[in-house]
């Protein structure tokens, strides 16, 4: 009888869905990362996307989007995940600047709970 009850426990274990961890994606220039997060405190080229945009299709809401002390450039509609910030992750906002072109939209879905941007300047 424990046994039974243990490979119950065992198997209802085994398919409850694991717990969703938020991913950060470093954006900079020159960038060479398509899929997949990026590893925090590096700033190498191989594990930054080269747009937000990029970056954007890859995140999902929960996520964060942590732009390189640089110009960075938007042209597209681009759907934000919970984040957009500096890669300090602090209120400097004068070393990230994000240039809005004349198509740009940044949108923050409605299902979104919270949206939180820190840290840039968004020009246009």
């Amino acid at each position: 009888m424990r046994w039974g009850l243990l490979c119950i426990l065992g198997i209802w274990l085994c398919v409850l869905p694991g717990s969703a961890t938020a991913e950060r994606y470093h954006v900079r220039s020159g960038g060479v990362l398509v899929s997949g997060g990026s590893t925090a405190n590096d700033w190498s080229i191989e594990n930054c996307y080269s747009s937000i945009s990029l970056a954007a299709l890859s995140a999902s809401p929960s996520d964060s989007l942590l732009l390189y002390s640089e110009m960075h450039s938007i042209d597209s509609s681009i759907v934000l995940p919970s984040f957009l910030g500096n890669m300090n992750l602090d209120d400097n906002f004068s070393a990230v600047i994000v240039q809005c072109g004349v198509s740009a939209q940044l949108v923050i879905p409605s299902a979104l709970a919270l949206f939180e941007g820190r840290g840039l300047t968004l020009t246009s």
